[in-house]
């Protein structure tokens, strides 16, 4: 994360139209106290089957859980290098970031709307068809708290389906390069089982310890 900021911290000096009037010692010092101690990150995506997708939720939602007791000042939801999987553990992983309603939509190739993404409780569902393994109603202390979104070239597939849920909400920005579009096609199924990719949580005192999830 602090690399991160540096390099956006560093595009923002040497391009920014009133960057000769900007103190840039000061907004690093600032910038550097606020990702010391006001933020939390979780990053992880998902392939596999139903125990697996299981096993990803319950230690997705561990790592929130655990960084919201620290009660951060805003989320880092990290989706570089998230080549996809299955969209519906990483959106019940993130339903208390997201909250409750309409979440998106399958088009088909005529344009039109084949199945509704909704959240409710804890659960993603298509139409009325309950999609997540298990749920997650977990509230967190702060409602709708403010969320920055990390992405790079080798955010895709249900990664890519993941970031759509965040520009029509009031959170921070998506600071990223380009994604990389993805031909896949049966978003519904899943992709198919590749290795576990753990769940990273980062919250006021640093990296945490990590756990294994699908």
């Amino acid at each position: 994360m602090r690399d991160y900021l540096e390099a956006v911290l560093d595009l923002l000096e040497e391009h920014a139209l009133n960057r000769e009037r900007v103190d840039w010692a000061r907004v690093r010092r600032e910038a550097e106290a606020q990702i010391a101690d006001a933020t939390a990150t979780v990053t992880g995506q998902a392939y596999g089957g139903a125990e697996v997708e299981r096993r990803y939720i319950r230690e997705g939602a561990a790592v929130v859980r655990d960084l919201d007791r620290h009660r951060p000042k805003g989320w880092v939801v990290d989706l570089r290098g998230n080549a996809g999987g299955s969209m519906y553990p990483m959106l019940t992983v993130l339903a208390p970031l997201l909250g409750h309603g309409h979440l998106g939509s399958f088009v088909d190739a005529a344009g039109e709307v084949s199945g509704r993404w909704l959240l409710r409780g804890g659960v993603v569902y298509v139409d009325d068809e309950a999609l997540s393994a298990i749920p997650h109603p977990y509230l967190p202390a702060e409602p709708e708290p403010p969320v920055a979104v990390l992405i790079d070239g080798r955010t895709m597939s249900a990664g890519e389906t993941t970031l759509s849920q965040w520009p029509a909400r009031p959170i921070g920005p998506a600071a990223s390069t380009a994604t990389l579009p993805s031909p896949r096609t049966s978003p519904r199924r899943g992709m198919p089982t590749r290795s576990p990719t753990p769940w990273r949580g980062y919250g006021p005192f640093g990296p945490r310890p990590q756990g294994g999830a699908g």
